[in-house]
């Protein structure tokens, strides 16, 4: 108990003392209850979706823009490309890996991630085709469960697994911006950490920024994809989270939070219409309960960390809240 509240110790030592401690404590009392880890990242980077935007939307999302100029005001910077892979990379975008399959553990990128390994050409399979229909009809699916490759799904078969169906302005940018920063992850050399700052200072806060200023001119469904990229990203791992030395900002830090809540606190209190939530190919009563559902598990999850990992790590000489959560849901 006193080497688990520290304060020499780093938040990433702190949880993994903490993990230890719980470990050796279960083993020793079988029948204990174990507290469950925050996100385990190679399960949960199977979850995330690689819708691709058409190649007629443009990379700032707004569909009435030149493929090469946004009318709405300066495009977003990013770090990484992702305007497509050369034909020799395979799918998942890791040169080393065999085309047919990835030796990485993560979901094929701009495709479901369904694709994986399947052994069937990658742009063959049903769900590519599925999701170029629905390009055509202006909207994107985002499958958030594996999907069979060989064997297509009938339409009231494939609205029964977990997915997101929603315009194609909204998922094709989301996507866009969760596949960027997962390859940012793939591609670093360097340490966790220094990765975990890469990820905070080239798009965690700058992409927040932007979608508070989209929010802000009433470009509602821009804002949208800014925020769901980053949810999708957030939700498959906590390392973003757990491992860089943003904390030591501790306004910085805290207000990210208070934002990100208020961000999406703001959309959810829009129309279905306003944000796209009611597609007519879609499921039954649309798709706005099925995204509460991933905030708040993406809200519990953080929290956890947030609880274990930072609680105890506010520096002396931080201002703001000495608690920091994410209070999107109640």
């Amino acid at each position: 108990a006193v080497l688990a509240h520290d304060s020499r110790l780093s938040p990433l030592q702190h949880c993994r003392l903490r993990r230890s401690c719980a470990s050796r404590l279960a083993a020793m009392a079988p029948r204990a209850k174990k507290r469950p880890a925050a996100a385990a990242a190679s399960a949960a980077l199977r979850k995330r979706p690689a819708a691709a935007a058409p190649p007629d939307v443009p990379a700032c999302g707004h569909t009435d823009c030149h493929a090469d100029a946004c009318s709405h005001g300066p495009a977003r910077k990013r770090p990484a490309a992702a305007a497509g892979l050369p034909q020799e990379v395979p799918a998942c975008g890791h040169a080393a890996c065999p085309s047919e399959a990835c030796s990485h553990g993560h979901a094929a990128r701009k495709r479901p991630a369904a694709a994986v390994g399947s052994g069937e050409p990658f742009s063959g399979n049903w769900l590519d085709r599925l999701q170029d229909s629905l390009n055509h009809q202006g909207l994107g699916l985002i499958t958030l469960e594996r999907m069979p490759v060989r064997k297509a799904l009938s339409d009231q078969a494939l609205l029964e697994k977990a997915h997101l169906m929603l315009p194609v302005e909204v998922v094709g940018p989301a996507c866009e911006l969760a596949d960027d920063m997962q390859m940012l992850c793939g591609e670093w050399k360097g340490g966790g950490t220094s990765m975990g700052n890469a990820l905070w200072f080239d798009f965690i806060l700058n992409v927040l920024k932007d979608a508070e200023g989209e929010l802000r001119r009433h470009n509602s469904r821009v804002a949208f994809s800014l925020a769901l990229g980053l949810l999708l990203f957030m939700r498959a791992e906590d390392g973003w989270l757990l491992d860089q030395e943003v904390y030591m900002d501790w306004k910085l830090f805290s207000g990210f939070f208070r934002r990100i809540t208020a961000l999406w606190k703001s959309l959810l209190a829009l129309s279905d219409a306003k944000l796209g939530f009611a597609p007519r190919r879609g499921r039954i009563g649309g798709y706005r309960e099925r995204l509460r559902s991933l905030l708040e598990e993406w809200q519990h999850e953080t929290n956890e960390v947030l609880e274990e990992s930072f609680d105890f790590h506010r520096p002396a000489s931080a201002t703001g809240p000495a608690q920091v959560r994410v209070r999107i849901c109640a």
